[in-house]
């Protein structure tokens, strides 16, 4: 073999090391960027939520509640979606800065440097699964905020459709003006 040959392994060798020192600060950046949103709480307050509602007699103030805190989950998921996809982009240039991995007849990639390609899969597997899972929030969250409109709106059409007496029955009168009579007395 040439030494042409050794001399240009020996730059690429250079070219590995050079990135695997200065990667490492990239992913570690990247990482605490992307603070993962409490998923799982979002999760288990949506879960009390729809269990809340199914109840008969659930209450103005609570469906209010219920409305507030959904209100709450939505301002966050915004935030929580983009910082995942900005999440992902920046591993995915990190992930591009290692190149393609080698094709079958060449040479195999130093293990160091396929540990570290398959942490930035992961990382990225990771943050698209977070997208995914605000948007299955947001699907949720829309669903729920349904269900208490329809609770609200079922509650005002019963007290609108509700039959009262009216103030112009005659038989109220006849009721209405002894008691008053007495009251006055």
């Amino acid at each position: 073999m040439s030494s042409a040959f050794f001399d240009k392994v020996r730059w690429e060798a250079i070219g590995l090391i050079l990135c695997l020192c200065l990667l490492p600060a990239g992913v570690t950046s990247a990482a605490e960027a992307a603070k993962a949103p409490p998923i799982k709480e979002w999760q288990k307050t949506l879960d009390g939520m729809e269990i809340r509602l199914q109840v008969a007699d659930i209450t103005d103030e609570e469906l209010q509640d219920l409305r507030d805190k959904a209100q709450t989950i939505r301002e966050a998921l915004g935030p929580a979606k983009s910082i995942a996809e900005e999440h992902a982009d920046v591993v995915r240039r990190d992930l591009e800065a290692l190149g393609p991995p080698p094709g079958a007849g060449e040479l195999p990639e130093a293990p160091g440097l396929r540990t570290k390609r398959q942490h930035l899969m992961d990382l990225v597997a990771l943050a698209e699964a977070s997208g995914k899972e605000t948007e299955l929030i947001r699907s949720r969250l829309d669903r729920v905020v349904d269900g208490i409109k329809a609770r609200r709106r079922d509650r005002f059409a019963e007290e609108i459709l509700t039959r009262v007496i009216s103030p112009l029955n005659p038989l109220l009168w006849t009721q209405a003006i002894p008691d008053g009579i007495s009251l006055l007395s």
